[in-house]
């Protein structure tokens, strides 16, 4: 008797709260996972087994169970979700203007933290895993805003496309709910999402910027010899810009963090950058380091929330200023 998911799910997780000896979640998915292996490979073979024989053929038909399926057996059974891409699409996605986004709340918002996918063709979103609450109370304050640009536009679109007012107006509204100021938001992200990331950042009046291996100019990406890259990046017209006269043409820029390899292409533009922002008042960060390579799985959670904190005790120390 072949079961569908709900049924599956249902039976197990009722089967399972009923027995003290197995072994409970708690929060090592992996590992939860393993134990319940070894019972499901044992089942087949077991006269007065773990299921009983009541229901043994239920189940066995319908072994070895799908990932997604056990994932779903722990929230039933335990109350919390395993992080699971297709739930959380499906639990937390939005869309704007057609553009989809992912939104994780914050039940005492203070801060937003914006993370921007790189070059993907795909509906993706960086590092969602990592900030995804298994209880789902959000009982936190610190909100996470999720953007991809899966037209792989660099998030200003076609040439006579309104992309970026778009992504502006999903952080706009964002923040509205949260009812927060826009000091307290920052953006992050790598390669097509660093520079998507300075550019919001710069429009949108942003805490903060944390971009690592961002194209500095339309010449920069030309020189990574990428054809599709080309091709994508020819496609936004002038609605590219390069990144120091996004700084020239910006009333107010927010404190940066910009993290550069030694890739010819990476820092191509570079010294016009710096020179740019030389010229504003503002706080920023020249990260360098000896990368050959435009890949990078910078910037760790780690690095992300000692950036934003550096950020914040920069505008304390700005504020006792100009107060003295």
């Amino acid at each position: 008797m072949i079961l569908n998911t709900e049924n599956i799910v249902s039976l197990i997780s009722d089967t399972i709260k009923t027995m003290d000896d197995f072994p409970r979640y708690d929060g090592d998915f992996p590992r939860w996972e393993e134990s319940f292996r070894r019972v499901e490979s044992h089942i087949k073979s077991t006269t007065d087994g773990f299921f009983g024989e009541d229901k043994k053929d239920r189940y066995v038909a319908n072994f070895p169970l799908r990932e997604n399926i056990l994932k779903l057996i722990v929230k039933e059974a335990y109350g919390r979700m395993p992080f699971n891409k297709e739930y959380v699409l499906k639990s937390y996605q939005r869309f704007h203007g057609g553009k989809p986004y992912l939104f994780y709340p914050a039940r005492n918002a203070k801060k937003l933290i914006i993370l921007v996918t790189g070059y993907v063709s795909y509906v993706s979103y960086n590092r969602f895993s990592w900030f995804f609450d298994e209880a789902e109370v959000w009982d936190r304050d610190i909100a996470y805003l999720f953007l991809c640009d899966p037209s792989r536009h660099w998030y200003v679109g076609k040439e006579g496309s309104d992309d970026l007012e778009i992504y502006s107006e999903i952080i706009y509204k964002t923040v509205e709910s949260l009812e927060i100021s826009k000091e307290d938001v920052y953006i992050v992200g790598a390669s097509m999402g660093g520079y998507g990331a300075l550019v919001l950042g710069c429009k949108t009046s942003l805490g903060g910027v944390i971009s690592v291996h961002p194209q500095l100019s339309f010449k920069s990406t030309l020189r990574y010899g990428h054809r599709l890259w080309a091709k994508k990046i020819s496609e936004c017209g002038v609605n590219f810009i390069d990144i120091d006269d996004l700084f020239a043409s910006s009333d107010i820029i927010p404190p940066i963090y910009l993290e550069v390899s030694r890739n010819s292409s990476d820092e191509f533009n570079l010294d016009n950058v710096i020179y740019e922002l030389n010229k504003k008042n503002c706080v920023y960060t020249i990260s360098r380091h000896a990368s050959l390579v435009h890949e990078t799985a910078s910037p760790s959670r780690a690095k992300i929330e000692a950036v934003i904190n550096f950020m914040e005790l920069s505008k304390k120390l700005n504020s006792v200023d100009d107060v003295a």
